[in-house]
C-alpha cells in the first residue's frame, strides 16, 4: 500500500485496565504499523497508570485528575500527530486489514472525514451498527476513523455531553463542515462490551439507569444546540414522552425528574454555545427528530404490525364488490368521453402496470426494439415507482410513466393522462398486465387505441361478474389458453414477428456496469452470493429463520450479498448477525443498479419475486424457491442447469397464495440443507 500515513490511535480509558490490556495488544498486533497509540485516563484509580508504565512503554499516556466523560478524547485529538485519528474505547480493537481498508477510502476520497467501521459487540453477539446505511448519520465511538482536518476546522466532541449522543452531534457538524461520512461493512471493530466503571446496576448496559439518565441529557443538548427553536419545541416535547413512557415500564421516575432538573440547570450554558447548522444539515438529519419508540427499551415493537393490525387481513368479499362496482361506473362515464380514434398513426403501445418481475418479463420488447417496423412508433406505459428500472435504456422505445395513486385519488390528473395517452393516436394497445383489475383495464380501453388486446382472464382483482364484462370490452384476449407468463409473451413477440429461433440473451433494457464511485463497489471485488430473501408479499417468502440458517452454512463458501428495498432492511439486517461476511445491500442501491450487482454474482437465491426474474434473464446461475401457489404462471421456467426451482409438491398447486392449510407446505417442507446442496451443486463445491 502506496498510502502510507501516520495514523494515531486514541483510546479513551476508566477503570478497566484489563480489557485495556487486551486493546493495546491487539493494536500492537496490527497488520498497519505506521502508528503512534495515546491514551487518555479518566482518573482510573484501578492500577491503569502503573500497567502502562510496566507493559506499554511506547504509549504515550495522559491521566487526568477528574472524570470529564466523552471530551476526554479531545486531548487525544488534540495531541495527535497522525494525520488520521482511529478512535476506541478501551474495550474495543480493529481486526486486521481495517485500518488498511479506512485509509484507502480516504486515499480516494479528499473530502471523507469519518470512515464508521462495522463494531461486533462480544457480549450481546451481534452487530451494533446492523442499521447503518453506506451513507450514515454517524459512527460508533469505539470504532470510528477521522481525518484530522475535520478537527481543526470542527473542534473536537462537546463538552456539554458526558456520555452518548457525541457521535451524532459530532457527525452532523462534520457534515455542516462539508465532510463525508461513509461505513465500510467489511471493516471490523471487535467490541468487548464493559459494564465496569459505567455505573450500569442492570446486567443490560443499553437499559440502564445510567444509560437512560445520560442519553436523555445529552439527547436534549445535541437538540438545543445545533437545531432552530420551532424544531427544538416540538421535538423536545416528543423526546419528553418518550422519556416519560420509558419511565413508567421501567419505574424510572425518579431518574426522568433528575434528568429535567440536570436539563434545566444547563440550558443556559448549552444556548450560549449554540451553532445553528445549516437547514440542508438540519433536514438531513430531521431536524433532531428520533423515534417516539426506544427500541432499546421496546425490542419487540414493530411499526408495520402496529399499523398492519388496524387493517384487515383480508378484504371481505362485499368489499371487493363495492370496490368493483365504483370503478366499473368510473370506467362507463370516463368511456362516455374517449372513444377510439378514427385516424390511427402506426403506432403501439404496451403497458404493464405490475411489479419488478412482471416488467422484467415484458423487458424483452426494450431488448428487441429494433426488430419493430422502421417508422412505427412504440410506447410502454409502466408505474412511475419503477421507472429507476430503465433509466439507461437508450433505445426506441418511449417510457410512459403512470402514477396509480394520483390516477386512482384525483380525478383532475385522471383526465389529464388519458387525454395524454389520446394525443398519441395509438392505432394496437397490448395490456400485458398480469393481474387486472377495472382501473388498469381502463388504462387500456380509453387510451383510444383502434385496436386493443389483452393477454388473459386473471381475475386476481376482479369478481367474476366484472372481468366477463371487462373482457368483452377488448377486440380479443390473445392468451386465454396459456398460463405461463414468459410464455405469453412469447407469443406476443412471435405475432409482432420479434421472435428469434435460438433463445439470446439481450440486455438493452439494463445496465450492467457496476459504478466504480459507488461506496459499495469495494465489496463486490471479490467473489459473492447474491440472496434476496423477500418479496412484495411476505406470504410466499421461504421465511428469515430459514434464511438465517442458509446464510450461516453458506457464508462458510463465499462472501453474500443480501439485495431487497430500504423498508426490508430492518428485517434483513437479522440475518447477519454475527458472520462478518455477509452484507446488506438493502435500501443501497437505485433499481437500475440491482441487475449488474446481480450479474456479476456466482449464484444467486430468491423466491418467487422480481429479483429472480432480473437473474433468470441475466442467465446468473440462480436458485428459486417457489413453492406452489402460483406453480406455472411465471417459475418453473426452462429449468436447466443453470436454473433450479424448490418446491413441496402438494395436492393444493395453483391457489394463487390462498392457502387453505394452517401454513403453507409448499414452502416450508423445502429443507435448508436441500437449498444448501442445491448451491454447492451450482458453486461447483463438493
Amino acid at each position: 500500500m502506496d498510502f502510507n500515513p501516520l495514523v494515531t490511535v486514541n483510546i479513551l480509558s476508566f477503570n478497566r485496565k484489563d480489557y485495556l490490556r487486551t486493546t493495546l495488544k491487539k493494536i500492537f498486533e496490527q497488520d498497519y504499523k505506521n502508528l503512534e497509540v495515546l491514551v487518555i485516563d479518566n482518573a482510573s484509580n484501578d492500577g491503569t497508570e502503573e500497567m502502562l508504565k510496566n507493559e506499554f512503554r511506547q504509549v504515550r499516556f495522559f491521566k487526568l485528575n477528574k472524570n470529564i466523560g466523552i471530551s476526554a478524547w479531545n486531548i487525544g485529538f488534540e495531541k495527535a500527530k497522525g494525520d488520521f485519528i482511529l478512535v476506541l474505547d478501551d474495550d474495543s480493537y480493529p481486526l486486521h486489514k481495517t485500518i488498511n481498508k479506512g485509509l484507502e477510502e480516504f486515499r480516494i476520497n479528499n473530502k471523507l472525514g469519518i470512515v464508521a467501521f462495522k463494531i461486533f459487540n462480544v457480549r450481546v453477539n451481534r452487530f451494533e451498527t446492523l442499521d447503518f446505511d453506506l451513507t450514515p448519520k454517524l459512527f460508533v465511538g469505539c470504532g470510528a476513523l477521522i481525518r484530522k482536518e475535520v478537527i481543526k476546522k470542527i473542534g473536537g466532541y462537546s463538552e456539554d455531553i458526558f456520555i452518548y449522543y457525541n457521535e451524532i452531534d459530532f457527525s452532523a457538524r462534520c457534515y455542516n463542515a462539508g465532510f463525508d461520512i461513509v461505513y465500510l461493512q467489511n471493516a471490523i471493530v471487535i467490541h468487548n462490551q464493559s459494564t465496569l466503571s459505567r455505573g450500569n446496576e442492570n446486567k443490560d448496559p443499553f437499559v440502564s439507569k445510567y444509560r437512560f439518565f445520560h442519553n436523555s441529557v445529552s439527547y436534549s443538548s445535541y437538540l438545543f444546540r445545533n437545531f432552530y427553536f420551532k424544531y427544538i419545541v416540538i421535538y423536545f416535547l416528543k423526546w419528553n414522552l418518550n422519556r416519560l413512557i420509558i419511565s413508567f415500564k421501567t419505574f424510572y421516575l425518579t431518574t426522568f425528574v433528575k434528568f429535567l432538573i440536570k436539563v434545566l440547570l444547563s440550558l443556559k450554558k448549552i444556548i450560549k454555545g449554540r451553532k445553528v447548522l445549516n437547514c440542508e444539515t438540519q433536514k438531513f438529519y430531521e431536524f433532531g427528530n428520533v423515534p417516539l419508540i426506544d427500541k432499546e427499551f421496546f425490542p419487540n415493537f414493530n411499526k408495520q404490525s402496529f399499523v398492519n393490525s388496524f387493517k384487515f387481513k383480508k378484504k371481505p368479499a362485499l368489499l371487493i364488490y363495492f370496490n368493483n362496482l365504483i370503478a366499473f361506473c368510473i370506467y362507463k362515464i370516463l368511456s362516455l368521453f374517449f372513444k377510439r380514434t378514427q385516424k390511427p398513426s402506426d403506432s403501439i403501445l404496451f403497458i404493464n402496470t405490475g411489479q419488478i418481475g412482471d416488467l422484467t418479463i415484458s423487458s424483452s420488447l426494450l431488448d428487441s426494439d429494433d426488430k419493430f417496423k422502421s417508422g412505427t412508433k412504440i410506447y410502454f406505459l409502466i408505474k412511475k415507482e419503477y421507472s429507476n428500472l430503465f433509466k439507461d435504456y437508450k433505445g426506441r422505445v418511449k417510457l410512459i410513466y403512470w402514477n396509480y395513486k394520483k390516477y386512482k385519488y384525483s380525478f383532475f390528473y385522471r383526465i389529464k393522462f388519458l387525454k395524454k395517452i389520446n394525443s398519441y393516436r395509438i392505432k394496437d394497445v397490448y395490456n400485458l398486465t398480469a393481474a387486472r383489475g377495472i382501473t388498469v383495464d381502463e388504462l387500456a380501453l380509453l387510451s383510444g387505441g383502434e385496436n386493443i388486446f389483452c393477454l388473459n382472464s386473471n381475475w386476481l382483482y376482479l369478481k367474476k361478474i366484472f372481468c366477463k364484462k371487462m373482457n368483452s370490452y377488448y377486440d380479443k384476449v390473445l392468451c386465454e389458453d396459456i398460463l405461463n407468463e414468459y410464455e405469453k409473451h412469447s407469443k406476443i413477440l412471435e405475432k409482432l414477428n420479434l421472435l428469434e429461433e435460438d433463445e439470446k440473451f439481450s440486455f438493452k433494457s439494463f445496465n450492467l456496469k457496476i459504478n466504480a464511485k459507488k461506496k459499495y463497489n469495494s465489496l463486490l471485488a471479490e467473489p459473492y452470493i447474491t440472496i434476496s430473501p423477500l418479496a412484495s408479499d411476505f406470504g410466499r417468502c421461504y421465511g428469515i429463520e430459514k434464511f438465517i440458517s442458509l446464510c450461516g452454512k453458506l457464508s462458510s463458501l463465499q462472501n453474500i450479498v443480501l439485495l431487497g428495498s430500504r423498508d426490508e432492511r430492518h428485517i434483513l439486517n437479522k440475518i447477519i448477525r454475527s458472520e462478518f461476511n455477509i452484507f446488506n445491500l438493502a435500501g443501497e442501491l437505485e433499481l437500475n443498479e440491482v441487475p449488474a450487482v446481480i450479474k456479476r454474482s456466482k449464484l444467486f437465491i430468491g423466491n418467487d419475486s422480481g429479483l429472480s426474474h432480473i437473474a433468470l434473464k441475466l442467465n446468473v446461475p440462480m436458485i428459486a424457491i417457489i413453492g406452489g401457489g402460483n406453480f406455472g404462471r411465471y417459475f418453473p421456467y426452462k429449468q436447466n442447469a443453470n436454473r433450479i426451482f424448490l418446491y413441496h409438491q402438494t395436492d393444493c398447486f395453483g391457489c394463487e397464495w390462498n392457502c387453505v392449510h394452517n401454513e403453507k407446505y409448499c414452502l416450508t417442507r423445502i429443507p435448508v440443507e436441500s437449498v444448501f446442496d442445491s448451491a454447492k451443486k451450482l458453486l461447483g463445491v463438493t
